[in-house]
């Protein structure tokens, strides 16, 4: 699916999601200075919020569970190198309850 961006650019929905979902990291990881502490979820979410921290779950950069959310292992070193994702694997995933 095509969404028209600023400027009549087209751009692909998953590359939108892709970039918030990367800011949306960056930010919890700043607001729990690098920890993998939970956050809870506001109950009203936009579109492209949702869509953000799904692309988050599925890259395995966010876990989430019911109305909240956690950095993993492979989200925390995804800012620290800068916004360039680890090499990861299933074991590099940090799969521990919040």
């Amino acid at each position: 699916m095509w969404t028209v961006e600023e400027g009549a650019r087209c751009y692909p929905r998953v590359q939108r999601s892709e970039k918030t979902a990367r800011l949306l990291v960056r930010a919890m990881c700043g607001a729990t200075d690098g920890e993998c502490r939970g956050w809870g979820l506001p109950t009203e979410l936009n579109d492209l919020t949702k869509g953000a921290i799904a692309h988050a779950v599925a890259r395995a950069w966010m876990l989430k569970r019911g109305d909240s959310v956690r950095l993993t292992d492979v989200g925390q070193d995804l800012v620290k190198n800068g916004g360039a994702p680890a090499l990861c694997s299933n074991a590099n995933r940090s799969g521990s309850p919040m």
